[in-house]
């Protein structure tokens, strides 16, 4: 049976749709989906409790392809590492203070990027418990007058890894991946940042306010596009479309927004599905 309860983030490789909930991460295979088959747990993975954590929430999810690793960003400020194919840990990295909200593959080491409730972003290395690095974004005094709270919820990297933003409550700020230096505080951006993808040179954000924000490296406003939903809580960009890609947005509404040319709201769809 499909199980009950929220979903807190969703992953997929070729062939799950994999559901991080409370305690559990689970995979549905693809194509008993598509079918409208049996549709059945394929598998679960079950996350530690600890004596401080009876219950720990998944709230992000990321897979590493190339070792067929699964990280699962939790609620006890931990990241755990498992094998898809076997379903062992691999690998625990503990240091946040606070809920983990986003976690990123990081190309130049054998690791991940995550972004925690504590205000800090941290560099990890799946071989090692600990982090390798990390930035607190809050502590700058270019950051530090913003009127939120120091939370970062997204991070996102340009394809070269070169390049990072973090979004919270701060807003939008631009970071040099390699010397971990703020390079850009994105001023014109002055509400929370609930989400963000890279695409084509900018950095796309989505937050507190009706707006999706494109950005340059620089933290130049390059446009915002009205969308139907304040806040907005997610954005996705569809890459298998090459020449054609497709952006659309999720919020605090039923309507979720589709951009084929970036540059204005092209529809919006709202979906009811029943087996």
């Amino acid at each position: 049976a499909v199980h009950s309860g929220p979903i807190y983030t969703l992953a997929s490789t070729s062939t799950y749709l994999i559901c991080g909930i409370l305690d559990k991460v689970i995979g549905y295979e693809w194509n008993k989906i598509i079918c409208k088959q049996d549709i059945r747990e394929a598998w679960k993975i079950h996350i530690p409790s600890s004596m401080q954590y009876k219950s720990v929430q998944v709230n992000s999810l990321v897979w590493n392809e190339k070792e067929n690793i699964l990280l699962c960003g939790c609620g006890d400020g931990r990241i755990y590492g498992f094998d898809l194919e076997s379903g062992s840990s691999k690998c625990t990295m503990i240091g946040h203070e606070g809920s983990i909200h986003s976690i990123v593959l990081d190309s130049h080491s054998k690791g991940c990027i995550s972004s925690s409730e504590d205000g800090s972003v941290r560099f990890w290395d799946n071989r090692k418990s600990s982090e390798t690095a990390l930035i607190q974004p809050y502590k700058h005094k270019q950051l530090s007058n913003r009127r939120y709270s120091k939370w970062i919820s997204a991070i996102a990297t340009d394809t070269d890894n070169n390049w990072m933003a973090c979004g919270g409550g701060h807003g939008l700020s631009i970071w040099h991946l390699q010397s971990r230096t703020l390079t850009a505080t994105c001023s014109g951006i002055t509400s929370c940042v609930r989400d963000i993808v890279y695409h084509d040179g900018k950095f796309i954000a989505v937050g507190d306010n009706h707006n999706v924000i494109h950005t340059a490296i620089n933290g130049e406003i390059n446009a915002m596009i009205p969308s139907s939903s304040s806040p907005n809580f997610t954005i996705q960009i569809n890459q298998n479309f090459a020449n054609k890609p497709v952006l659309c947005t999720a919020g605090n509404s039923a309507l979720i927004d589709v951009f084929i040319n970036f540059c204005y709201k092209a529809a919006s769809l709202q979906c009811t599905y029943t087996y």
